[in-house]
């Protein structure tokens, strides 16, 4: 996190925002708990990703955007409620 800070500060300070996140803050931002499903989109190609150092992953907000666009739902396609197989309401 300290290069992460570093260079956000610089950015900061020249007054341009480089607009890194580490996986772990892009991972709060999607509004994941973890970074897996980050680390797969990356893996896919999906997700563009820099490495800083030998753990340190970051990806850019705006890559981060467009990944999210990428994945609207489609109508009629949105998680429904699991219903009752036949058998089962007929048992009630």
């Amino acid at each position: 996190m300290l290069v992460m800070a570093e260079i956000n500060q610089d950015s900061e300070e020249s007054g341009e925002d480089l607009g890194f996140l580490a996986l772990p803050e892009a991972a709060k931002v999607v509004g994941y708990k973890g970074t897996e499903m980050l680390r797969l989109a990356i893996k896919r190609g999906e997700l563009p990703a820099y490495r800083l150092a030998r753990l340190k992953v970051v990806v850019r907000k705006e890559d981060l955007v467009k990944w999210i666009l990428s994945k609207p739902i489609k109508p009629g396609k949105a998680e429904k409620k699991a219903e009752k197989p036949d058998f089962l309401v007929a048992a009630e």
